[in-house]
């Protein structure tokens, strides 16, 4: 496995500790490091060139454009998730009575740009989890008439469910909806096309990209994006004021996603993107999503044969790399964790979360198993 080991070396910090935290932040691989201190290098010597920049700018774009099956002039530059889908959701020029549907279960970033156009008259529908899940169906049974937007993270933080999103993009297609979609829990880890029906994907890169902190990426359709109206404009490639037309902006390419980036951009997160992505490329992302999930299943089912009350899918078509699990007192679980060289995430809904990439070991999945079988032990009798 050449692929592995030259990946696996490229996280030297992850090899002093078992690092089950990929969806809080990555480990900074030594290749983004590099490539962001070589950058910031030049520009203390006064090797600055916008210009060039921009053309490099344009080769990173269809990098990321790669990722998802998408064109370079759907792809904008943002600093994080929560950035790329306020942009869609103030943009999309949505009229009270319209709808947008989202799950009980997701991240704040993606819920708040949406409850934020509450006060516009926009109704939010809020589709209930049943079991930690949530099935299209579900989602389905929320969408009506008046329905504008489905927005949902391809893989819930917080219990690591896996949606089936071409299923969703599929009746999302069929009825007119838009498909907004929160990927940065499953972009680097898992293969995603937006051929699937994605209409906008937002994502940061600090994590399963792993690039700096500061950075993110937004694709857009291009149909989609000739509709946006963005709530926030600045200095731009594709914005100009038509000085003879009573000082009105004007678009030169309502299809070219540059329009929605603001000013000044964060060129050194931008090229340590690319390495993070020349990274993943170079192992290929196929191999990484094997890898993951037979890692992510191993932990899950050590856990479920340990009494853990898992919360994370047993279905293998619902799993991540994310596994969580419920016990009586997890902050104390959680520091037991950390006292024994494992990182994993207390979260604030009162569980502990272990996330992978596809650099771990399958004898520190092994590990994990181990120290929450300790841990079990040395609490007893005390209840589990």
């Amino acid at each position: 496995m050449e692929w592995f080991e030259r990946l696996r070396a490229e996280f030297p910090a992850a090899q002093k500790q078992i690092y089950a935290e990929i969806a809080l932040t990555n480990v900074v691989p030594n290749c983004v490091v590099e490539t962001v201190c070589a950058f910031l290098k030049r520009a203390g010597s006064g090797d600055n060139d916008k210009k060039l920049w921009n053309y490099d700018l344009m080769r990173i774009r269809g990098k990321i454009a790669q990722l998802v099956n998408a064109r370079s002039n759907e792809i904008a530059f943002t600093k994080n998730t929560a950035e790329g889908i306020n942009i869609i959701a103030q943009g999309m020029n949505l009229k009270p009575r319209d709808n947008v549907v989202v799950i009980d279960q997701e991240h704040l970033n993606n819920l708040l740009p949406w409850l934020n156009l509450k006060s516009q008259g926009i109704e939010v529908r809020v589709v209930a989890s049943q079991n930690s899940r949530v099935p299209v169906d579900c989602i389905w049974n929320e969408v009506d008439a008046q329905t504008r937007a489905v927005a949902i993270s391809s893989v819930q933080y917080c219990t690591g469910y896996r949606v089936n999103l071409p299923e969703l993009g599929r009746r999302c297609q069929e009825a007119g909806v838009k498909l907004v979609v929160d990927a940065i829990q499953g972009l680097g880890i898992f293969q995603m096309d937006i051929g699937w029906g994605i209409d906008a994907l937002a994502c940061g890169g600090h994590k399963a990209l792993m690039a700096p902190y500061g950075i993110g990426i937004l694709y857009c359709r291009d149909s989609f994006l000739e509709t946006l109206r963005p709530a926030h404009v600045g200095l731009s490639t594709q914005l100009e004021i038509n000085k003879t037309a009573a000082w009105q902006i004007r678009v030169r390419n309502l299809r070219d996603a540059r329009r929605l980036e603001l000013g000044t951009l964060n060129y050194p997160g931008i090229f340590g993107l690319e390495a993070g992505i020349d990274l993943l490329q170079t192992a290929g992302i196929g191999r990484i999503q094997r890898r993951v999930l037979a890692l992510s299943g191993r932990l899950n089912g050590g856990l479920r044969e340990l009494g853990y009350d898992v919360l994370s899918p047993e279905d293998p078509d619902e799993q991540s790399g994310i596994v969580v699990v419920a016990v009586p007192d997890p902050g104390d679980f959680w520091r037991y964790l950390r006292a024994v060289g494992i990182r994993a995430t207390l979260l604030d809904a009162g569980v502990v979360r272990f996330s992978l990439h596809a650099y771990i070991l399958e004898q520190e999945i092994d590990a994990i198993i181990d120290a929450a079988a300790e841990y079990k032990q040395s609490i007893s009798p005390r209840p589990f």
